[in-house]
Formats: C-alpha cells, sequence, structure tokens
C-alpha cells in the first residue's frame, strides 16, 4: 500500500513538502464544486506537491442538479489533463446537493457524460470517490460504474495515522451496509481525522505498490 493524503481550501497553506517528507507519495487536491466554484488553494496545492515530489490529482465534488457537461468543462479549465498527474477524481456523496429532485437513472446517466468529458481529455478512467450512501441514494446501486477506480471513505474507529489497521474497507465487507458493485478497490480514505505536517487531513492508502500507482499516470 502506498499513503497519501487529499487536500482543500481547508487545508490552505499546508507544507506539502514537509507531507512527502512524513512518508506520503501522493495527494488528491481538490479543484472545483459544480459549475461555479473553484477552491482559491488549488493552484498553490498543485504547484505545491509538484515542488514537493508528490503524485498529485485534482478531484471534482460533482452536484446532481447542475449540468454535467458544463461541470466537467470548469473542472478541466482549472485541472486540465498533465502528464504525469494521477487519473481525476469524481466526488460523489449526498451533502450539498441543493434541490436534486432527479431519479437515480438520471443521476447516473448525468454522471457518466461527466466522466466522458473527463477522461476525453486525460485519457484515463476517472477515480469515483464513492460511500455506501451516495451510492444507494443518489446512484440506485448502479453497477454501472464498476470499470472505475473506486475510491472508497470508509473510517476506521481510533486510527489517525497510517498504516490502517485492516486490509479492506469495512463497507466492501459483508454485512450490509456494504457496497457490492466493486469486487475490490483501488484507494481508500481510511481516517478523516489524521495529523499530517500540522493540519488535519484525511489519511488515504493506494491498493497497490508505488510501480502500479505510477502505472496510472496520465500519459
Amino acid at each position: 500500500m502506498v499513503n497519501g493524503i487529499d487536500v482543500s481550501d481547508f487545508q490552505a497553506g499546508i507544507n506539502l513538502g514537509t507531507v512527502r517528507a512524513s512518508g506520503y507519495s501522493w495527494v488528491m487536491i481538490k479543484a472545483t464544486e459544480g459549475t461555479g466554484y473553484v477552491s482559491p488553494s488549488f493552484a498553490a496545492q498543485w504547484q505545491g506537491a509538484e515542488t514537493a515530489g508528490l503524485l498529485r490529482g485534482g478531484y471534482h465534488y460533482y452536484i446532481f442538479d447542475q449540468d454535467p457537461v458544463a461541470q466537467a468543462n470548469a473542472f478541466l479549465a482549472t485541472c486540465p489533463a498533465t502528464s504525469g498527474a494521477l487519473p481525476a477524481a469524481v466526488d460523489v456523496e449526498t451533502g450539498d446537493q441543493g434541490d436534486n429532485d432527479s431519479d437515480t437513472e438520471t443521476n447516473v446517466a448525468n454522471l457518466s457524460k461527466f466522466l466522458q468529458t473527463v477522461e476525453a481529455k486525460t485519457g484515463v478512467r476517472c477515480f469515483i470517490y464513492l460511500g455506501y450512501d451516495g451510492w444507494t441514494t443518489l446512484l440506485g446501486s448502479t453497477t454501472g460504474f464498476s470499470g472505475h477506480p473506486l475510491w472508497v471513505p470508509s473510517y476506521l474507529t481510533g486510527v489517525t495515522a497510517p498504516p490502517p489497521t485492516s486490509d479492506t474497507p469495512p463497507v466492501l465487507q459483508p454485512p450490509p451496509p456494504q457496497i457490492t458493485a466493486w469486487s475490490t478497490w483501488t484507494a481508500w480514505q481510511y481516517s478523516e481525522s489524521g495529523s499530517v505536517a500540522g493540519q488535519t487531513v484525511d489519511l488515504n492508502v493506494f491498493n497497490g505498490d508505488l510501480t502500479a500507482l505510477r502505472s496510472m499516470l496520465q500519459k
């Protein structure tokens, strides 16, 4: 497993050189949300990750009642296809979804449009950040995205530093609630209360070694 973190404007000013020196190899950075929000910290964090020697990727917080192609274009305008970057990620959560009243089939179709638009530019499949509630409530427990790498939030009680105390995210194990659309996971957010470089961050691991992680990079 390869240790990583994810950051947003909540971690503005984080010293990513210190993160790298603390044993972390990759970082996912929030770029955009919906069609109108760009993280004020994205540009600095993106450059800081490169300077620190961290593998870096950008992520977009998806809003279901906004146009999916417009969201994809907003993301790509902020975090364009970049050789050597990790795949882009789409963050699918039930929070901050406004007046979304679409049925789950429409949600699945629109999320597919977002993914297709981004992937046409990056040339690699996006990570999908998805927990049980998002999978069931927003996407109707679809199996339609199982070909995409899963970045799954599934927290371990009391774990605030690597490594995780399990080899498998709890939400992928029986009994329910269990995500069954994926047979394995690619990245796992196992703590939302890690402390790195003096800041509280989410802790993640990649399911493989550094060579496998590098094989996913944009060309």
